[in-house]
């Protein structure tokens, strides 16, 4: 059987090679939607991405545009728990580092998801999504991250994955966009949108079989390698790492200052939190 750590599986280990390496010492390569009044349309901000234009997916600190559609494969989806600094007016919230699910757990819940650290920190529910890029395959660490009200994006994308697929690696999607609207601000918000446009391979008695239209083995050799080579970080917490002193700092016994997350792993400071998540 497929092994079930994180919200969609992959050909079991050993299946298939897992030496593929999760990049390290940049960034993930974090795709966000262009969208007005975000920092990569602006020529004044760090974050501008030349030629974009509203509603293209780019990769800002890449300076990367991918178009208004993305053609990608599903390569593991995580739940994780971001730790963000405290509400204080109009300041953005800013992610200090991020938290294996098990660990979030030993602090107090507050609310209907979040919950507080003693030093006032949040943890907050955040889902990424490891995607192959058809169009760019030699970006080898393309993520979409999604918090707040897009989680309910990434639930109804688990459950559509889990109901045509045994193995996320087999479907073949479009990214889009949607609009959901906040009638409390008044306001509609842009999110990623998937559409299913085919199977890339049929996983059937434990066995790859071919389909029209799918894969070539040299692209499917790829895509299982990075599958199971990101999902084995996140099963050996290499992804993102276990906490050795979870006492501490719950109860605040350890306490340490706001940092960014470690080198290699996902860090939003200097970006308009707009512009980073869904």
């Amino acid at each position: 059987m497929p092994n079930t750590a994180s919200d969609c599986v992959n050909i079991p280990n050993g299946n298939a090679n897992t030496n593929a390496a999760i990049k390290s010492g940049s960034q993930n390569s974090l795709l966000t939607l262009a969208t007005n009044g975000s920092g990569v349309l602006d020529k004044e901000s760090p974050s501008y991405v030349p030629g974009t234009k509203e509603f293209d997916y780019v990769i800002p600190n890449k300076k990367i545009k991918l178009g208004q559609k993305v053609n990608a494969t599903n390569l593991g989806m995580f739940k994780l728990y971001a730790e963000v600094t405290p509400k204080n007016g109009d300041a953005i919230q800013r992610t200090v580092s991020f938290w294996m699910p098990e660990d979030a757990t030993a602090a107090q819940q507050v609310g209907t998801f979040e919950r507080l650290l003693t030093n006032g920190n949040l943890l907050v529910p955040v889902h990424w999504v490891f995607l192959y890029l058809h169009d760019n395959p030699d970006i080898e660490d393309a993520v979409l991250t999604f918090k707040s009200t897009s989680n309910s994006i990434y639930s109804a994308l688990q459950k559509q994955v889990k109901a045509e697929s045994e193995l996320c690696t087999e479907l073949r999607f479009v990214i889009g966009r949607q609009s959901i609207r906040n009638e409390k601000f008044k306001k509609t918000y842009w999110y990623p949108a998937f559409e299913l446009v085919g199977r890339n391979y049929d996983y059937v008695d434990g066995k790859v079989k071919p389909v029209k239209g799918g894969l070539s083995a040299v692209e499917l050799k790829v895509v299982l390698e990075r599958s199971n080579a990101i999902q084995k970080a996140y099963m050996e917490a290499k992804l993102v790492a276990r906490k050795h002193n979870i006492a501490g700092l719950v109860d605040g016994t350890e306490t340490r200052t706001a940092l960014p997350a470690g080198k290699g792993k996902y860090d939003d400071s200097g970006l308009e939190d707009g512009t980073v998540t869904f």
